[in-house]
C-alpha cells in the first residue's frame, strides 16, 4: 500500500527522455515541528520513460486510475501533468522535494465526479 502519492515528470536530459515518477511523504530529518513543510521522496520512476512529454502525461494518468481502482494506495492520489523536474541521467535519480500541495491536481475517479480539483477544493480547467 502507498500513502497519499504524488506523481510528475522526471526528464533525462542525457537521453531526452520523460520519466513519470512518484514520491511519498517522508518525515523531515531531525525534530519536526508542525509548521514544518512535508518533505517528499521519489519510490520510484518508469524506467524506460517515453519519447514525448504528452506519453508521459498519459501515462501518469493511466497510473493514477490505476491505483485508485486496485485500491493500491490509502488517501488522495495527486499529481501535475505540467511539473517537469531535469535530471542529468547520471545515477539513480532519487528525488528529495519539499513541495507546494496547492499546485497539484486531486486525482478522482470517473465514478467520483468528472471534474478534478485542486489540493484547495477549486476546480481545474
Amino acid at each position: 500500500m502507498i500513502d497519499s502519492p504524488v506523481m510528475y515528470i522526471l526528464q533525462n536530459t542525457e537521453t531526452k527522455r520523460f520519466h513519470p515518477l512518484a514520491l511519498k511523504k517522508v518525515p523531515m530529518m531531525g525534530i519536526q515541528l508542525k509548521s514544518d513543510p512535508d518533505r517528499w521522496k521519489s519510490i520510484g520512476h518508469h524506467t524506460v520513460g517515453f519519447k514525448t512529454v504528452e506519453e508521459a502525461r498519459k501515462d501518469i494518468l493511466s497510473h493514477c486510475k490505476d491505483l485508485a481502482s486496485n485500491q493500491m494506495v490509502f488517501g488522495p492520489i495527486h499529481y501535475d501533468l505540467n511539473k517537469v523536474v531535469v535530471w542529468d541521467g547520471i545515477g539513480n535519480p532519487v528525488v528529495n522535494a519539499i513541495l507546494n500541495m496547492d499546485e497539484f491536481t486531486l486525482y478522482k475517479s470517473e465514478e467520483e465526479n468528472v471534474t478534478t480539483q485542486s489540493c484547495d477544493g477549486n476546480s481545474k480547467e
